[in-house]
């Protein structure tokens, strides 16, 4: 299983974190998991890192081809870092029995990024490519630069040949038939995961008494007082009320 992004889950950012949730799941379940990116470290020891400096958002190289992207222009140096990404990602695609590329396919962060994935994609007619979508910057203005004709500005609003999308909430997947014209139902939905214990912040103990009783399994969950109540009880009957206070 080959997931890639812009950087590693060590790095700090939400997509991130997801993906280093699913990595771990993965792992866990018996799957031999690496992830292709440009910066950051392996989020524990059983996960490979493949990194690919160009595939990072913030590579000096990939940013002044954002500046130029923005502005409209396509420049040779665009094209050779297409190239480039190409050759470096093929060999992790080749051995993946799927790719899950996390929120690359509808962002410009690196569009050579994207414009490389989609060339791979278009041989690929097992389809093992996923789009992983969080976020799809065509219905978010600050990205309303990069509204431009023909690639690689179209590629992140189109429904790319060997790929399969995933969306994060139902609004996403609306968003995404709109734009590309793809039927709705042909659209996953996988919500992102949430920790409780690490939420709640539950030691050791906490944990095996939750897993004992069931309690994250629970809708509802009641939470009776009891202790609280004896205590008031207890107190209440305890004798007379001191001067000003009601019982």
């Amino acid at each position: 299983m080959l997931l890639v992004h812009y950087t590693t889950p060590t790095i700090l950012g939400g997509v991130e974190q997801v993906m280093g949730v699913h990595a771990a799941g993965l792992h866990d379940a018996g799957a031999d998991v690496t992830i292709l990116a440009g910066r950051g470290a392996a989020p524990r020891k059983a996960v490979r890192i493949a990194r690919v400096p160009e595939a990072d958002s913030r590579h000096r190289r990939v940013e002044r081809d954002r500046v130029a992207l923005e502005g409209g222009e396509r420049t040779a140096d665009h094209d050779a870092l297409v190239k480039g990404l190409i050759a470096k990602i093929r060999p992790h695609v080749a051995w993946a029995d799927r790719v899950v590329v996390h929120n690359v396919m509808t962002m410009p962060l690196n569009l050579a990024l994207t414009e490389a994935l989609a060339t791979l994609a278009r041989g690929d007619e097992g389809r093992k490519f996923i789009a992983w979508t969080h976020d799809i910057a065509h219905f978010d203005p600050r990205y309303d630069g990069f509204k431009h004709p023909g690639e690689p500005w179209s590629l992140i609003t189109q429904e790319l040949p060997g790929f399969r999308y995933v969306t994060v909430s139902q609004e996403r997947a609306d968003q995404l038939a709109e734009l590309t014209g793809c039927p709705r139902d042909s659209v996953s939905v996988v919500t992102n995961g949430v920790d409780v214990p690490a939420v709640l912040d539950l030691s050791r103990a906490g944990r095996h008494l939750a897993e004992r009783l069931r309690l994250l399994d629970a809708d509802p969950l009641l939470l009776l007082p009891v202790r609280v109540t004896r205590e008031a009880i207890s107190r209440c009957s305890s004798g007379p009320a001191a001067p000003g206070r009601t019982t």
